[in-house]
């Protein structure tokens, strides 16, 4: 459960909103977006299994929706989370099948990122809790965002939401319904969708990402540090067989290649694959920000 909160401070300066096309042109773009790959990266090794829950695109996108009706039903704004709740909204904003949706929230209930209450109300309804990991992973992402933010124009997003213990309650259902009615979000770009349903293939992004050199502007390709899929898979735990297979399926679209034995060589990527995995995190900046200014009043 979350704590209770002091007064609500109105009328106090905060940084004048960021913008997407602000960011794209920062001076020091390429080490930010390292920074938040690295951390995405550290935050896998450190629970790997709660990240596990939440490791494809359609599978974040559900958790961002469970977590909107419960943090609503806290603060008294919702219905709180239960199944019919949950599931409506999945219906409503197409995020995957009924079947699909039951299944990731009794995986949930399951694996202890959840619980249901004990009782039930009048319409035999069973409402269910987060647990304290799963309030502290979805904290700790929106804190890691808000930090990036801050490093674009010297902003004090990170402190103004620490000093609340209500902000994870305010900020993450503003969030959510902006994630989910972006299109860029939903259904990103070809070349960085390929890997968006594998399960931990945002995190194969962000390992290709971290181990990329840096390059002169103009070039076709990338050089990294990777030089086998054993290398990746055993890392963040994947099938091989699968990771390669989605390896050659964005080998097939120019995004990644290798310069001499596949597998067997140093791995490259088209800067295309780089700049579109960029934008992707800066639109995802872009909306967290905005949500950020939509409820900072209340921080």
């Amino acid at each position: 459960m979350i704590g209770s909160a002091g007064p609500v401070q109105i009328g106090e300066t905060y940084p004048m909103p960021l913008s997407f096309d602000q960011m794209i042109v920062h001076s020091d773009l390429e080490s930010i977006v390292r920074k938040l790959a690295r951390a995405f990266v550290e935050r896998y090794e450190a629970d790997p299994r709660l990240a596990a829950v939440f490791a494809t695109q359609q599978r974040w996108l559900l958790a961002h929706a469970t977590m909107a009706i419960y943090f609503r039903g806290e603060m008294g704004e919702g219905v709180g989370l239960h199944s019919r709740a949950f599931l409506a909204l999945v219906e409503a904003e197409k995020i995957s099948a009924r079947h699909t949706a039951h299944a990731f929230l009794k995986e949930m209930v399951n694996y202890g990122i959840a619980q249901y209450r004990s009782g039930m109300d009048k319409t035999k309804i069973r409402y269910i809790n987060l647990s304290d990991a799963a309030v502290a992973a979805i904290t700790f992402w929106m804190v890691l965002h808000l930090e990036i933010l801050d490093l674009f124009d010297g902003g004090s997003r990170k402190m103004l939401f620490k000093r609340n213990p209500l902000s994870t309650a305010f900020l993450q259902p503003e969030l959510a319904n902006r994630l989910l009615s972006s299109t860029n979000m939903r259904v990103p770009k070809a070349s960085f969708s390929l890997f968006t349903w594998l399960n931990n293939g945002g995190l194969v992004m962000d390992w290709l990402i971290l181990g990329s050199q840096p390059t002169d502007a103009g070039a076709e390709r990338v050089l990294t540090s990777i030089t086998s899929i054993a290398e990746i898979s055993e890392r963040l735990k994947l099938s091989r067989t699968h990771l390669g297979r989605k390896l050659r399926d964005a080998e097939e679209l120019g995004a990644i290649g290798w310069i001499g034995r596949r597998g067997k060589s140093t791995l490259w990527l088209s800067t295309e694959f780089r700049d579109d995995y960029y934008k992707y995190q800066l639109g995802k900046l872009a909306i967290i920000e905005a949500a950020f200014n939509a409820v900072a009043w209340r921080l």
